[in-house]
């Protein structure tokens, strides 16, 4: 009976990104809904539509987040704020823990949930041995998070995302303008300015990402590769090998790291 009581117990969580603050809401391990806040405590109702989670878990990568956070306490009461005090069902063996962004280890959590032979929210999953992970999480930067075979986390690599690119091309130059991705456009070579900024930004760091997998794959047999983020799809289309995507491992994590400190 409790299995089933536990299953229904809905669960929010909260990501403060660069970008947007991005909402998940769950019954147990699945995801039920998710979506953007835009608008404090009004947006926040907006999403809820009513629903009352009973258990909150947030994380923020921005420093000015606390107001955020301190309207969640005062809408919810108690919650839980990553990464704290709370245990994970992986190793953190991170050279310097306390500078690890809060965005790093959770989409790993969340892609471990997702794969046969993990669960990010079983206890006992802790030092299991299972295939390597590597989430490639594109969004302001694009990170490698990495996941060895005995779950320990061990890091990655951290580069300028796609927007960020073309943001500096148009800053750090006189002439160049500022460009947007195009979705549609997919040449490696530019035959106007407009379409050399997309060919350098977009082919580019396709290869780049796409470059980082292999020298991944040559070191970890077995790798599983997933892709997160806001332009996961984007990425998702245009790497040679056909690689999951899933916009929302950063919230699956965050629940799984929930119903493990339960």
């Amino acid at each position: 009976m409790w299995a089933n009581v536990y299953f229904w117990i809905m669960n929010l969580a909260v990501d403060i990104g660069n970008s947007a603050v991005k909402l998940g809401l769950f019954e147990g391990d699945q995801l039920i809904d998710a979506g953007l806040d835009a608008g404090g405590l009004e947006g926040l109702e907006q999403f809820l539509g009513g629903r009352v989670p009973r258990r909150v878990i947030v994380c923020s990568v921005r420093k000015d987040s606390g107001l955020y956070v301190d309207m969640l306490r005062a809408k919810f009461g108690e919650l839980l704020v990553y990464p704290g005090s709370l245990r994970l069902p992986v190793k953190n063996a991170y050279r310097t823990p306390e500078t690890l962004g809060a965005d790093r280890i959770p989409p790993v959590i969340g892609a471990m949930n997702l794969l046969p032979g993990h669960s990010g929210a079983d206890p006992s999953a802790y030092g299991r041995r299972g295939n390597a992970i590597l989430v490639v999480d594109a969004g302001t930067c694009i990170k490698f998070n990495f996941l060895n075979e005995a779950a320990e986390f061990l890091g990655g690599s951290i580069a300028p995302g796609l927007e960020m690119r073309f943001k500096a091309l148009h800053t750090f130059t006189s002439a160049l303008p500022l460009t947007g991705a195009d979705q549609n456009f997919d040449k490696m070579l530019g035959q106007d300015t407009r379409e050399s900024i997309l060919a350098g930004v977009q082919a580019g760091a396709v290869a780049e990402v796409e470059g980082m997998i292999v020298r991944y794959r040559e070191v970890y047999q077995g790798l599983e590769v997933l892709l997160t983020g806001g332009d996961g799809l984007f990425f998702g289309k245009r790497l040679k090998n056909r690689i999951f995507v899933d916009p929302n491992l950063l919230l699956k994590g965050l629940n799984c790291i929930l119903n493990f400190n339960d």
